[in-house]
């Protein structure tokens, strides 16, 4: 698959993207496609949570040193299926994120402790100590750890590594979509959403000054009140059939529906019609690759794993 993007002022990429099969007995496909690849997509449902096969996609990754971006998708499925509430969503989603971070955690931990012995190993061959000597001397193989800085190697929407998606329906966002548009509205900085729109953080109301402590005080956090809550309303709109009220959605996004969408009597074909245009997943998905890939970005050609575990 092969798409030309224009997301960089002034500057345009051609991405391909090869579309591994995330089922274990396909183990030795992925495998190659990462290698081909400048990057990876990781896509995990978010119903299904993290699989087996999630671990051996990270790894895979990880043992060819590229950067993944992690995409939590059918998020669909939590409003139409699961009738969660917002909040129980964004709880869903943190959690999910934690499993995925705590693959990415353990990956980074083995590579520190396997450098450490090794650099111990070689020590006590320089030193020559004799066998009796080694065995009373106890080492901590953790102690590089400490030392080594993993912040940028986890998986967190705030870091713009992160994708909200229903494939299905045609959408996609990342954090920095929604700081952006908010920052226009509400008159914050868009680098102070980006850093609280996920989290435990919330508005007040009357200073317009987010806090953090969100949970403690009984609000609502800012990715529940300014994401998640708009997009159950759309959901709730279409698939109610309500009219009017998908009437002032439409217009007050700008979107302009075809007289074919306008006419759909299946909710889902309407839903998909406003989805795609609000947050296009394209746009969303391809766009994090540019931004993270930042060591790649003076070429013109990407190459792309796209791995559902």
């Amino acid at each position: 698959m092969t798409r030309c993007l224009n997301v960089l002022p002034g500057n345009e990429y051609l991405i391909n993207l090869i579309d591994s099969p995330g089922h274990v007995d396909f183990s030795s496909e992925v495998s190659t496609a990462v290698r081909l690849c400048d990057g990876a997509l990781v896509v995990v449902d978010v119903v299904d949570g993290v699989c087996p096969q999630t671990h051996a996609v990270l790894r895979q990754a990880w043992l060819e040193h590229i950067r993944p971006c992690l995409v939590l998708n059918k998020i669909d499925r939590l409003i139409l299926e699961l009738k969660l509430t917002p909040g129980e969503a964004c709880d869903h989603l943190m959690k999910i994120l934690e499993q995925v971070n705590a693959i990415t955690g353990t990956l980074f931990s083995s590579t520190v402790m396997e450098a450490a012995s090794k650099k111990v190993n070689e020590t006590l061959q320089q030193q020559e100590l004799e066998t009796s000597c080694a065995t009373d001397q106890v080492y901590d193989w953790s102690a590089g750890l400490d030392k080594e800085d993993d912040s940028a190697l986890y998986f967190s929407p705030n870091q713009g590594n992160v994708v909200f998606a229903s494939a299905i329906d045609g959408w996609g966002f990342g954090i920095n979509d929604f700081a952006v548009l908010y920052s226009k509205k509400l008159g914050i900085n868009a680098d102070i959403l980006r850093t609280t729109l996920w989290g435990d953080y919330y508005l007040h109301s009357k200073s317009k000054r987010i806090f953090r402590g969100a949970q403690a005080k009984g609000k609502k956090p800012l990715f529940v009140q300014f994401v998640l809550e708009n997009l159950w309303a759309v959901y709730d709109a279409v698939m109610t059939r309500n009219q009017e009220l998908v009437d002032k959605i439409v217009n007050a996004m700008n979107i302009k529906m075809s007289p074919r969408d306008a006419r759909q009597t299946d909710p889902r074909v309407r839903l998909q019609s406003i989805c795609s245009q609000w947050l296009p997943l394209a746009q969303s998905v391809l766009g994090i690759l540019l931004i993270q890939l930042k060591s790649s970005q003076s070429l013109c050609v990407l190459d792309c794993a796209l791995m559902s575990p």
